[in-house]
């Protein structure tokens, strides 16, 4: 009997008898049969959605499901992933994933069912919070409630029943003890990607010699897992049947993981097999302490390799005791100190898609109520890119434009891109590029010293990833590169959806685009992916918000002044200074893209006066922090005062007016040292721009009427100055020597800084003013000697 059953008459009696429709949370240990029989206890009262955060778990338990229910997949039971729906309106229990949910919330076919349950809420995407946030919303105001369950293996319980005002159910799973071997050579080594294959070897060979069934090890991505299986294959002597699985696997590899075969199996797999999987007859698991996880970098969600937080560490390592005692060997040291928890997406991703989400539903974001509270930054950067577009009004709910780009299963960037383009051929170029990049797999594999791959050169010389993904979308340059069938595949469903969503023609009847202009308009569009170089070792590009590097595997054969850059991928170090984003899909533009569209900033730099009295400008157009063009230009209206004050510095307007602002502002600090003034006292320039625009001077003929006591700070009356100015002189003049001097007034000390004259010996005390009896010192050069 499998463990859920524990709760069954509790959760029945809830789910029956709940008039006032209050959440049941169920927490239960991964593989006690939570996903697949609470959703069938649910059937009794009506027909039942199941939210899934993998696309894995929901066409695996769907098929799970069916099966004990004796009835074929797509009939009683279902499931709704992106592109494939395998269900129909008579099905009472459907899986889907979020975004299914998300988009059916909004079009109004959630009201078809009775009971809505969150699975594996624990894993805490924004999503599903979302989801939740909106369904709790509902049920507020709904004469329709929906009977909400949420599960989860690990959580807060208390948080979460709080939150939801449920009630909590807990079913305690068999757990079998686990023995801990920690391979790293010291206890606090946190876990790192060097050398990975290589010590994941030496695991496996330890398992293999300390566990009798089947070894789960886990890894933080498709490449490692890859280059693992490889490595593995070579490295093991044929002990393990090696299997793959992670979000991209095809469906043949998913089943090889979710069945026992006849030899013991070595299972490579990403978090997908940490919670939403049950993976049988497991007794080792093997963890690099490894994953994959979002984070919020200047404004942006970027995906990065980092360490697990604890509780991660305890699911993995749950998996070895499942069916007798297990065996968890951990790559890295048993006290490295890992975080406590992994943080919910919500406060370390961007925003943006979610409040377009909430937005569509008509709920502004900063109104719904959250299990943790958002990041106020986050919100409101996302609020500015949302509205800056024109999809959520002032009041945080979508427009009809936001509404039209909603459902798209892609960034709001790229929908925004391919909805904006200025015409149709190159809207049909931006959906099938977007189609590309909404892949998290690699599309392909750059072989760059293949002949196929210099062949590609040779016949392509102006290719980019740009053309060269959306060539291979519609069926192109196949001849040169080896493509990722099931990427590939998944790239032209996005394509297709994107082209169907905005009524343009199928992919099979593309039209042409010229790259040029798409750079334009893709520049125009979206500024932030614009990266222009420079000048430093690393070879790096720059938008002002960020610095990348470029991938290895991007296809450019140099190094151009600019770049569009449309994904991005962060690299760990050892520290976060070692950290680097890589630009991974680039297309090198020139620099006049970014002056055309007027993404710098010009900079005044100086002014002149020109023969006919007028105000020229001498201007630097910048864009991140680099110089692109040098121009000279009548001064507008607004920056007047800007230019006069730069004339004002260098002395070709009112000559010495400058030098004696500046003295006089060094005297003020002195004395404001001296007497603790509340003043505040604004530098010379900053001071010359205030008295300019208190006066509203707008010409040179109006300055011409002004003389330099106008400019005068005027804080202390003529008598009081003088005085002062002669008891804390800044300069001493002496026969051939000319001193500088400092006042340290809480120490009741003077030091005398040479400055120029052929005399550079210290001068006598009865040289020099009396300085309040304070001690005297000369410093030349790094020599101070006191003067007595």
């Amino acid at each position: 009997m499998l463990p859920i059953n524990q709760i069954k008459t509790d959760f029945l009696a809830h789910i029956g008898n709940n008039n006032s429709y209050q959440p049941i949370i169920v927490s239960a240990n991964t593989g006690t049969g939570k996903s697949t029989q609470l959703p069938q206890w649910c059937t009794h009262t009506g027909k039942v959605l199941v939210i899934e955060p993998r696309r894995i778990a929901c066409t695996s338990l769907a098929e799970r499901v069916a099966n004990e229910m004796q009835t074929p997949l797509g009939e009683k039971v279902g499931y709704a992933i992106r592109f494939e729906i395998q269900a129909n309106d008579n099905s009472e229990i459907v899986f889907v994933t979020p975004g299914v949910a998300l988009r059916w919330l909004n079009e109004g076919l959630l009201n078809d069912f009775n009971t809505i349950m969150l699975d594996e809420f624990h894993e805490r995407r924004w999503d599903t919070d979302l989801l939740l946030a909106l369904l709790l919303e509902h049920n507020k105001t709904s004469n329709q409630p929906y009977q909400l369950v949420i599960t989860s293996a690990t959580l807060n319980a208390e948080q979460l029943i709080n939150y939801c005002q449920g009630t909590h159910l807990h079913a305690e799973g068999k757990v079998f003890p686990v023995d801990e071997h920690y391979l790293a050579p010291a206890m606090r080594d946190m876990p790192h990607k060097d050398n990975l294959t290589e010590r994941m070897a030496f695991a496996a060979e330890k398992a293999y010699q300390l566990g009798s069934q089947d070894v789960l090890a886990f890894l933080p991505g498709k490449g490692e897992i890859q280059l693992c299986a490889s490595y593995l294959r070579a490295r093991l002597n044929n002990q393990f049947d090696i299997i793959t699985l992670h979000g991209a696997s095809p469906i043949s590899e998913q089943k090889r993981a979710l069945q026992q075969g006849d030899k013991r199996r070595l299972i490579l797999a990403t978090n997908v097999a940490e919670t939403s999987l049950t993976i049988p007859g497991v007794d080792v698991v093997i963890d690099s302490g490894l994953e994959r996880r979002t984070h919020i970098r200047n404004g942006q969600s970027v995906l990065d390799l980092t360490a697990i937080a604890n509780d991660s560490k305890l699911q993995r390592r749950g998996r070895a005791g499942r069916i007798k005692q297990g065996v968890y060997l951990a790559l890295f040291g048993q006290h490295a100190p890992l975080e406590a928890h992994t943080p919910p997406e919500i406060q370390r991703e961007n925003l943006t898609d979610m409040m377009l989400a909430a937005a569509a539903n008509n709920n502004a974001l900063g109104n719904l109520r959250f299990i943790n509270p958002l990041s106020q930054q986050a919100h409101d950067l996302a609020f500015s890119t949302l509205k800056s577009i024109n999809a959520i009004n002032d009041a945080g709910i979508a427009t009809d434009y936001g509404k039209a780009l909603a459902p798209l299963p892609i960034d709001v960037s790229l929908s925004h891109l391919v909805a904006s383009m200025p015409n149709n051929r190159l809207k049909q170029a931006m959906a099938d590029l977007a189609g590309a990049l909404s892949v998290p797999a690699k599309l392909y594999t750059l072989d760059k010293n293949a002949e196929k791959f210099l062949q590609l050169e040779n016949d392509f010389p102006n290719l980019c990833d740009f053309s060269l993904l959306i060539g291979l979308v519609r069926g192109q340059f196949l001849e040169y590169i080896s493509a990722e069938e099931n990427a590939l595949i998944e790239a032209k469903q996005f394509a297709s959806q994107l082209r169907s969503h905005f009524d343009l023609p199928e992919l099979s009847k593309y039209a042409s685009y010229n790259i040029t202009e798409l750079q334009h308009a893709i520049a125009a569009l979206l500024p932030s992916c614009v990266y222009i170089k420079k000048q430093n070792r690393r070879g790096s590009y720059n938008n002002g918000q960020q610095e990348v590097v470029i991938a290895k595997d991007s296809y450019l054969s140099n190094e151009p002044d600019a770049l569009l850059v449309l994904k991005t991928y962060s690299l760990a170090g050892r520290a976060v200074k070692d950290r680097k984003t890589l630009a991974t899909k680039v297309s090198p533009i020139t620099t006049s893209i970014i002056i055309d569209n007027d993404l710098g900033e010009a900079k005044l730099c100086s002014s002149e006066i020109t023969e006919q009295n007028e105000l020229l400008g001498n201007y630097q157009y910048h864009y991140a922090g680099t110089s692109l063009k040098s121009f000279s230009d009548v001064i507008k209206s607004h920056e007047f005062i800007a230019a006069t004050v730069n004339l004002i510095e260098t002395g070709a307007l009112c000559e010495s007016l400058f030098e004696k602002l500046t003295q006089e502002f060094q005297q003020l600090c002195l004395y404001q040292n001296v007497h603790s003034t509340d003043w505040q006292l604004l530098a010379p320039h900053k001071h010359i721009a205030q008295v300019l625009s208190d006066l509203e001077i707008s010409s040179l003929d109006e300055l011409a009427l002004l003389d330099n006591s106008d400019f005068a700070y005027g804080l202390v009356d003529d008598y009081t100055w003088q005085q002062f100015c002669e008891l804390y002189p800044l300069t001493v003049v002496l026969p051939q020597q000319q001193l500088r001097v400092e006042y340290f007034i809480s120490a009741k000390r003077v030091v005398l800084h040479y400055m120029s004259g052929k005399r550079v010996e210290a001068p006598k005390k009865w040289e020099l003013p009396n300085f309040n009896g304070a001690k005297i010192q000369y410093r030349r050069a790094s020599k101070l000697v006191d003067i007595k």
